[in-house]
């Protein structure tokens, strides 16, 4: 799908190295609980790499991403999009398919609880305190609210800072409600307080939130998006 000058499209590996960089792009100019959780190291640029690569072996997993509408050999990607399906809550992942098809490093104790940031190893370079502040609540409020119900889990939502405002973000929400509606499921997402009125103005309703440590003003939110029946 294509609006004005950007696409939507599914990711694919020749993306990897732009999309090992996405989410340092788009949050740490704005997030300090960001820039200390996920710092910018090699590390971390492997990590972020292994979890996209990860989703892109998931029959599960939704991986899809905004370009810019190549210009010569431009092709770049400015937003990422990751959701997750969940027929049913607890759900397994299907791991034997993962170890088949990805170097990523799963946890051997790795559950779908937080989606895939619970499924891989930490990075060695993560704040833990911070991650699991984060993936913590993740856990306990999708448990609480979607066991049970088929659902779609916005996993990660970026888009760099410099094509803020162009609607990239939109474009990919727009795809999730899309595919949601089709199986007429809820969508269901955990969200900061930089984006949650984004995700508002979209019609997403705000159930619970909370403040995470580090004492830098952060704090999540969880939301909810209602199937739309044609």
């Amino acid at each position: 799908m294509a609006t004005n000058s950007l696409k939507v499209r599914p990711a694919t590996t020749s993306d990897l190295d732009q999309l090992s960089t996405i989410f340092t792009r788009s949050f740490h100019p704005v997030s300090p609980y960001m820039r200390r959780t996920f710092p910018d190291t090699a590390a971390m640029r492997a990590w972020w790499r292994s979890l996209y690569t990860t989703a892109l072996a998931d029959p599960e997993a939704t991986l899809m991403v905004v370009t810019t509408e190549p210009s010569g050999n431009d092709d770049s990607v400015i937003a990422l999009g990751q959701w997750r399906f969940f027929p049913d809550y607890p759900h397994r992942p299907p791991r034997l398919e993962l170890e088949s098809a990805t170097s990523a490093q799963l946890d051997p104790n790795g559950n779908l609880a937080a989606g895939t940031w619970s499924l891989l190893r930490s990075c060695e370079d993560t704040d833990l305190e911070l991650y699991r502040g984060m993936t913590g609540f993740l856990a306990e409020m999708h448990g609480k609210m979607m066991a049970g119900t088929p659902h779609y889990n916005m996993e990660l939502l970026a888009t760099v800072q410099e094509a803020k405002g162009k609607g990239a973000g939109r474009l990919l929400v727009e795809e999730l409600g899309r595919v949601a509606d089709a199986k007429g499921v809820v969508a269901f997402v955990e969200t900061n307080n930089i984006v949650v009125e984004f995700y508002r103005k979209m019609g997403w309703v705000v159930k619970e939130q909370l403040a995470m440590p580090g004492g830098v003003g952060y704090e999540e939110y969880i939301l909810v998006r209602e199937p739309k029946k044609e």
